[in-house]
């Protein structure tokens, strides 16, 4: 049965860490960069924002590392394999492991603005004002701008927003501008 044509080999990594919130801080710099304007994609955008905000203020010692990284320049940002030359040979370049080493010197970049305040502030005001101009003037939310409004979206706009305002000492985003009748 194992060589049976529609067989596809398969594999899966199990990692084990002693804090997984580490795994969860390193993925916010990707959703703090959403591909498209759609209304999920910038309230998820601001909410992790204001989520890495929070953060910053609840856990100094993020952002004391991301200091440290600024202080020490690029170089401590950059990913061990891809600091020494001498691994880097001929086809080096094309190998997953350096490729690997290209993305980690990213994340860590993006690691680095993450807890920039200055940074933060700015893109929560660009997320809140692309989020307005979703806004319809019966107050609903369509998915992408000049879209009707959506119930669905609405809500899970609002439910974000919600929780947004609760990270930030109980102060939702201004971002929709009047009340919403959801049960049109």
């Amino acid at each position: 049965q194992h060589n049976h044509p529609d067989a596809a080999r398969r594999r899966l990594t199990v990692e084990y860490t002693a804090n997984p919130l580490w795994y969860a801080v390193q993925a916010l710099p990707s959703v703090l960069e959403p591909r498209t304007d759609d209304a999920l994609s910038l309230t998820a955008a601001l909410y992790a924002s204001v989520l890495s905000s929070r953060l910053a203020d609840r856990y100094p010692q993020l952002k004391t590392a991301a200091a440290e990284w600024m202080r020490n320049g690029q170089e401590q940002l950059k990913s061990p394999l891809e600091t020494q030359e001498d691994l880097k040979g001929i086809l080096l370049d094309e190998t997953p492991w350096v490729k690997d080493a290209d993305a980690e010197t990213r994340r860590m970049q993006g690691l680095m603005q993450l807890f920039d305040a200055n940074r933060q502030d700015d893109l929560q005001r660009g997320f809140c004002q692309n989020l307005k101009k979703l806004q319809n003037v019966d107050g609903g939310i369509g998915w992408f701008c000049h879209m009707r409004s959506n119930p669905y979206m609405t809500l899970r706009v609002a439910q974000l927003l919600g929780r947004a305002g609760m990270l930030s000492a109980g102060q939702a985003p201004d971002v929709l501008r009047q009340n919403v009748d959801l049960k049109k």
